[in-house]
């Protein structure tokens, strides 16, 4: 299994190659969806109106590039990613803050500063579609948790 230090090159090598399998448009909305290049996380609405689209379209797009990218997970491309983050997490108990994660993978990656590392890992994630994420509340910290199925 990989440790988090190796983790960190394979991360920019999985999501330029998944960004890179996309059409020009679901790039750019992925990107800016996730904020890949500048870490600036845009809405449906800023995008629709950056477009000059409904935010629906806006949606549509990112929806049908997820999609496409399902067949690297299918091809267990996300494999050793997978296994690094869900063997961290049940080295935690299952559950760890998301901000607790997000140190984690700074303080283990050869470059602490990589910038927009968080999103590439919260973009390969959503992909994989475990772990679980919850969102932050009134109640709760936002945190990513393995779920027993």
């Amino acid at each position: 299994m990989l440790c988090f230090k190796a983790m960190k090159l394979i991360i920019d090598q999985l999501v330029t190659k998944l960004l890179n399998a996309l059409t020009d448009r679901q790039r750019a909305v992925v990107e800016k969806r996730y904020g890949l290049k500048d870490g600036n996380v845009l809405t449906l609405a800023e995008l629709g109106k950056s477009f000059g689209v409904t935010r629906e379209r806006i949606r549509q797009v990112e929806a049908s590039g997820l999609n496409d990218l399902k067949v690297f997970v299918k091809k267990g491309e996300l494999n050793d990613f997978f296994s690094t983050v869900t063997s961290h997490l049940k080295n935690f108990g299952g559950l760890r803050r998301e901000a607790l994660l997000v140190a984690d993978f700074k303080f283990l990656v050869v470059d602490p500063q990589a910038p927009n590392l968080i999103n590439k890992v919260r973009f390969l994630m959503d992909l994989v579609e475990y772990p679980k994420y919850s969102p932050e509340d009134d109640q709760f910290h936002s945190y990513w948790y393995l779920s027993p199925e």
